[in-house]
């Protein structure tokens, strides 16, 4: 197969008639998932690309080898039918993609409980409860690769992004303890951290701004500041274009690295991370 010199494939491959493989793509409206459903697509792969409104418009070409469903993951009950039904359709799940990439800007007092409650909800829990959900067939089958995607905007941690952090800090947490599980039954387990600077079109794509409560005049100034920063640093953030090039990497190199970072700071994270956390 020809590769381009980046590595990846410069034009889809022809797989063996008896096995073609199946990555299931969670949230597939974010412009990650959709760029990851189409890069998948056009190499070869079975897609299932699910979104999480049943109303939602997926911009990708319906057919044989691509499957679009509805997949809330917030609820852990339509978790399993979804894989079930995409192994009866391609006969096989061989790599789950998950986009925990949903944000919020705020003011830790600004940003309501049910708002930073649903946040994890949706992030964290709705991440473990699909990664439980998916693991009983990679274990029966001895194979399988776990990706989650999370955005980590800027190697500092910026004000205003508390529940973002603590949501990420909560998933590498999770994904690093669940590896060497994981690896027990033959599955890898990967992390996807799109890294670089932040803008709002990100963040209404992926999330809730709430900076509009005007009790808090005391943080006025303190907002404006921060504001500020966020704008000098919305150029930086990773196109998702190269997100899913290193989504597909990380699917295929059959390496048990942990971390994928892909972005501006990629060095800067690797440091900081190693600085606080060892590793």
């Amino acid at each position: 197969m020809l590769e381009s010199s980046n590595g990846f494939p410069s034009s889809r491959p022809s797989p063996p008639s008896e096995f073609m493989p199946t990555v299931l793509i969670v949230d597939c409206i974010s412009s990650i998932g959709l760029a990851s459903a189409k890069l998948f697509a056009a190499i070869g792969w079975n897609v299932i690309a699910t979104k999480r409104s049943r109303d939602a418009q997926i911009d990708l070409a319906q057919n044989e080898h691509i499957w679009v469903t509805h997949l809330d993951v917030c609820d852990p009950d339509e978790m399993k039918p979804t894989i079930e039904e995409g192994i009866k359709r391609f006969g096989n799940i061989d790599v789950l993609v998950i986009n925990a990439v949903h944000h919020q800007i705020g003011l830790l007092e600004g940003i309501p409980r049910n708002k930073y409650h649903h946040l994890f909800e949706s992030n964290v829990f709705g991440t473990v409860d699909m990664v439980r959900s998916t693991m009983p067939f990679f274990r029966h089958k001895h194979r399988g690769v776990i990706i989650v995607v999370i955005s980590a905007p800027d190697h500092t941690f910026l004000p205003m992004l508390s529940s973002v952090y603590a949501s990420n800090f909560a998933l590498e947490g999770f994904l690093q303890a669940f590896a060497p599980e994981a690896a027990s039954q033959g599955v890898f387990v990967k992390l996807v951290v799109q890294s670089g600077g932040i803008n709002e079109a990100m963040i209404r794509e992926h999330g809730e701004i709430h900076l509009t409560d005007c009790s808090l005049t005391e943080y006025h100034d303190f907002i404006k500041v921060t504001e500020d920063m966020l704008t000098r640093n919305r150029l930086g953030f990773t196109p998702a274009d190269e997100v899913a090039r290193t989504i597909y990497n990380a699917a295929t190199d059959a390496k048990s690295a942990l971390r994928y970072i892909v972005g501006a700071d990629n060095e800067m994270h690797q440091r900081n991370r190693a600085g606080t956390s060892g590793t």
